[in-house]
């Protein structure tokens, strides 16, 4: 906060700061919303839960059996995940997944002992290279899909872009702290992601095979994983129905077109939408999520994303949508 403390523009409505938009103003969001059915005294429902998760970013051990549990006690779920730019909302989510890779070696002098040694730094990096060629295809030039270049070619944006599965290694790292010295372990982490459930499958075994087959002569390669999967938020029909029903509010009350987006981003909807209908960022519109120096909240977009949901909620207790 001292580096970027909080800022807002009343004239534009765009708040900054880090989790202005992802996702402090969804909390700020949802208490309003139960502040608001309160003051409506609407209480056309058996019950009614709101969850919150402070580990959702970095992955909770807890949260999977929490909301299997609470996904097959309810009917539905709106999930207050903050929205992407431009009138958009989630129905389908990408699933995640995370393996380790721990590299061991053999150390020694780098101008004397090459021919004894057996660098794990270089066993990593040959592993990164054969595990990124499991991923999709990315683009020559990434500028031209920023926000602002998508923009000036008057090109919508609703996910259309986001290649079918990424591989991130997010952690790198070695115990080792002299160049002159060939390293004895080497550490990476992945995340990756997709949208069908057979491609995770495929790839647990090619990670497993690229493993098994070190190219460095002497290292021993150890994958760890797969851990803290997240599976794929999927549109099914009575999914499609809410979203439906959520767009023609918006476009009625408000006159906002509403874009259906698939993403690669996760939340809670990617557990609940195993047992019941969910649909997803109906929270204020962000942009440049998790970057410190351009973390964005739409602030003007607070009430219609609201007032749009409760009407959503009214739909759904007076019977006009039907979830089953």
């Amino acid at each position: 906060m001292a580096k970027k403390p909080y800022s807002y523009d009343p004239k534009t409505g765009y708040a900054q700061g880090p989790g202005a938009g992802d996702s402090k103003a969804s909390v700020a969001q949802l208490i309003h919303f139960a502040r608001s059915l309160d003051q409506l005294k609407f209480d056309n429902y058996k019950q009614l839960t709101f969850y919150f998760d402070a580990e959702e970013e970095t992955g909770s051990a807890t949260e999977d059996s929490i909301l299997n549990e609470l996904a097959q006690k309810h009917d539905l779920t709106l999930s207050v995940d903050s929205s992407p730019t431009d009138g958009g909302m989630n129905t389908e989510r990408k699933w995640v997944v995370n393996y380790e890779i721990e590299v061991e070696g053999v150390t020694g002098h780098a101008g004397n002992s090459a021919q004894a040694a057996s660098s794990a730094t270089v066993e990593l990096a040959n592993q990164i290279v054969r595990i990124m060629k499991l991923a999709s295809p990315l683009p020559k030039n990434p500028a031209d899909y920023t926000n602002e270049a998508l923009q000036k070619k008057g090109i919508e944006d609703h996910g259309q872009f986001i290649p079918p599965v990424t591989i991130n290694v997010g952690v790198i790292k070695t115990s080792n702290t002299k160049v002159n010295s060939i390293p004895k372990d080497a550490y990476a982490k992945l995340d990756i992601r997709g949208f069908k459930t057979a491609e995770k499958d495929q790839i647990d075994a090619a990670l497993k095979k690229i493993a098994a087959t070190p190219t460095v002569a002497g290292t021993k390669v150890k994958l760890v994983g797969p851990s803290n999967y997240m599976p794929p938020m999927e549109k099914t029909p009575a999914a499609g129905r809410l979203a439906e029903r959520y767009k023609s509010l918006m476009k009625e009350h408000y006159d906002i077109k509403v874009t259906e987006w698939a993403t690669g981003g996760v939340s809670i909807g990617n557990f609940t939408s195993r047992y019941i209908p969910t649909i997803d960022g109906l929270g204020i519109e962000t942009r440049d999520q998790h970057n410190l120096e351009t973390e964005t909240a739409y602030l003007k977009t607070f009430v219609p994303r609201t007032v749009t949901m409760i009407l959503l909620l009214d739909n759904v207790a007076s019977g006009e949508i039907k979830l089953k």
